[in-house]
């Protein structure tokens, strides 16, 4: 014997609760923490990634200029070479990526893995303005341990 079927039902036919929503929404269609978290643990394993390929890149330099570590007077040169291109390349770089995305589609990419988006407190898509601003201010992964390390 099969159960009825449960009738569709609309936003209008749901009550209101403070509970979260199936789907991880908090009521008002605010994203929940879990959604947060979520896109922010993406976000810096992207950043991660991006601070590896820097660091590497950093170690190449760091070979070149002391010819494969057999010259040592060129040393010094190649340790501020590998720490300025991740200190100053792996921000620069996550910035390059993620303003266009912001600025396009209001996500960074752990935002859209997470179906999290940014948008104005009317519900509008963000202006220029407003993405950097969240970005240079409100950004907490520009905060975060891979850009506190070289200092």
């Amino acid at each position: 014997m099969m159960a009825p079927a449960m009738p569709e039902t609309t936003a209008e036919d749901r009550p209101t609760t403070d509970a979260a929503a199936p789907d991880g929404r908090s009521p008002g269609n605010i994203a929940s923490f879990r959604l947060r978290a979520g896109g922010y643990i993406v976000d810096m394993v992207i950043l991660a990634a991006i601070a590896m390929v820097m660091l590497v890149a950093g170690g190449i330099v760091l070979l070149i200029l002391t010819d494969g570590a057999t010259d040592d007077s060129r040393q010094d040169a190649g340790i501020y070479a590998l720490l300025s291109l991740f200190s100053i390349g792996t921000p620069i770089i996550w910035t390059t990526i993620n303003l266009p995305l912001l600025a396009w589609r209001g996500q960074t990419g752990g935002q859209y893995v997470a179906g999290v988006r940014l948008v104005r407190a009317d519900g509008g898509p963000l202006r220029p303005i407003d993405v950097a601003v969240w970005w240079f201010a409100l950004n907490p992964l520009l905060f975060s341990w891979v850009m506190a390390a070289p200092a």
